[in-house]
Order: structure tokens, then sequence, then C-alpha cells
């Protein structure tokens, strides 16, 4: 009898899934803890975590903090993460800064928002230059050719916002346009405002429009739009979204936003590096949809299901 007990249990066990049996727990290190990108995207990754069974440990470091680049704060955020013995991990990477060394990651990895020169695995993240593309697309039939565009972009070693200008870029100049200004804000929230007012009082000629590659930029650019005359006020095709651009998109302060899904992001993610550690086989990578939203938009029903993950979405990740 006891015999067949165990061999009862042990069948039971052996069909038990991985998460169950071997109390996984799966490091997650974001690029950001404030931004409400971020934090829908956490939401995504807890409910597939509680599906699963898994036990996960989000860290990141603040976005708008010029020392976390500087001073390596992600590269001690993974090698925390590794001393913990996690069994995978699911990093969004940011620049690792000279003179410091990418850490060497045993476990399985999944990269997650963009690209690294730093880390080599599968993606799940937006077609960012397709997203860049989408956005110029807005422009269609709204500027004449030979239109004056203004790029704001964030920082050269940053690939996921890159991408995007430069399908912006690539897409206005398709369609006619003149891109006359291309200007880096910094990664410092605080001096983006300040940068972009400067950027556009540059300018002794109005801009048509100008684009912003990520939510930071939008909202430093929207202020700094807001400073000037209103007959020099261009269009302004932003990307990623808060709630308080709502507002602006209805009264026509904001032409048009790109939106990433950053809850469906994160919730892929870990239920694609599960399924990988599962199979004992490489991650796939996945892209991403987004959804690109004007003011006639915004009612559709796909949009507000979208957005109201925005108006949801927990406390920023522990840092």
């Amino acid at each position: 009898m006891r015999r067949m007990l165990v061999a009862c249990l042990i069948g039971l066990l052996a069909a038990m899934p991985l998460t169950a049996a071997c109390a996984t727990e799966i490091g997650v290190i974001l690029a950001g803890n404030r931004s409400q990108f971020w934090q829908v995207l956490a939401d995504g990754i807890r409910k597939a975590a509680s599906e699963l069974g898994v036990k996960i440990t989000i860290r990141g470091p603040n976005e708008d903090d010029p020392k976390a680049i500087q001073e390596n704060l992600q590269v001690r955020m993974i090698e925390s993460m590794l001393e913990r013995k996690v069994d995978g991990l699911i990093l969004a990477p940011m620049p690792v800064a000279a003179p410091g060394t990418p850490p060497r990651i045993p476990v399985p990895l999944l990269l997650l928002d963009r690209e690294s020169n730093d880390y080599t695995a599968p993606l799940v993240a937006t077609d960012n230059f397709a997203a860049g593309r989408s956005a110029a697309q807005t422009l269609r039939g709204k500027l004449r050719r030979g239109a004056r565009i203004g790029v704001f972009r964030v920082a050269p070693d940053l690939q996921a916002t890159t991408a995007r200008e430069n399908g912006f870029v690539a897409a206005a100049k398709e369609l006619g346009f003149e891109v006359v200004m291309q200007t880096h804000l910094g990664y410092d929230i605080r001096g983006m405002q300040t940068a972009a007012a400067s950027a556009l009082a540059s300018q002794t000629r109005k801009l048509d429009a100008v684009f912003t590659p990520h939510d930071l930029s939008t909202f430093g650019v929207l202020r700094a739009i807001s400073g000037l005359p209103k007959d020099r006020r261009p269009l302004h095709v932003g990307f990623d979204y808060w709630p308080s651009f709502e507002p602006s998109l209805r009264a026509g302060e904001l032409h048009a936003i790109v939106v990433q899904q950053p809850f469906n992001m994160g919730y892929q993610a870990l239920h694609e590096l599960l399924r990988s550690m599962k199979a004992k086989d490489a991650p796939r990578s996945i892209s991403v949809g987004t959804l690109v939203i004007t003011a006639a938009r915004l009612d559709d029903a796909d949009v507000r299901a979208e957005l109201a993950r925005y108006e949801k979405s927990a406390a920023a990740p522990s840092r």
C-alpha cells in the first residue's frame, strides 16, 4: 500500500506544472519605475505571474535620474537578482556605462521593450521603427509638401526611442516634409522642457509639426509648446500615454499619439519565458502592436480598454 502511495505521489508531482513543482522565481528588471508605461507593464507581468503561480521580484532605477546610467545601477540590480538565485530573468536593458562590464547571466534571459548592445537574448517589444513611421503618417493630408518638421530625440544610446525617431524621420521625408530640426533632450525629465523650449525658440521660422518619442519627452515638449504664442505652435505627435494627455488630445494640443500596449508586453514576456523554461528551449521574440490615437478615436472601444489600464495601474515597482 505504501509503495502504491509513493508511486501515486511521484506521478502527481511529475504531472504538476513547472511553476508549482519547482517554486520558480523570476527576476524582472525594468529601465524605470516612475513612468506609467513601466507601471502598466509591471501590472501585466503580475497578472501572468498570478496565472502561472510563480514568484516575481520587480526592480527598476529611476528613469529620470542621470546617475542611473552613470553609476550602472541596473548592473547592480542584475547582480543582486543573480545572488538571489532567480530561475530566470526578464530585462529591459539600460546602457552599461564605461568602465562598467555587463554581468554574465547564467539563467534563461528574455529582453523586454528594447534591444541591447550589452546583452544578447530574444526580445518582446514594439516594432519601434514601424511605430515611428505610423506616427509620421498621422500628418498625411494635414501638412503641405515641404512642411518644416522637428524631431525631439532622447539620447543616442537608447535604442527603442532612436528606432522610433528614425522611423518617423524616414516616413516624414517620404511624405515630402523637410526635417529641419533634430534635438536630443537627454534623460533628465527636469531638463527636457528647458531643452525643448530652447530648441523651439532657436527656430526663426515656425515649425509645422514636432515628434516626441516617449511619455517623458511628450510631457516636457507639451509644456514647452504651451509657452509659445498660439500662432507659433506646431502640431505635436507624441508617443506613449499618461492620463493627463487625454485633455491635450481633445483640445488639439496633441495632434496624435502612438500608444504601446505595455500590459500585453509584460504579460506575454512572462508567459513566453516560462514556456521556454518548461520546454527547455530558447524563448521566442514577440512583436507587440500599437494604437494610433487621435481625438476622433478617443472614445473607440479598443482605445478606451487600453487607456483604462493606465487609470488602474499599481504603484511603481520598488527600487
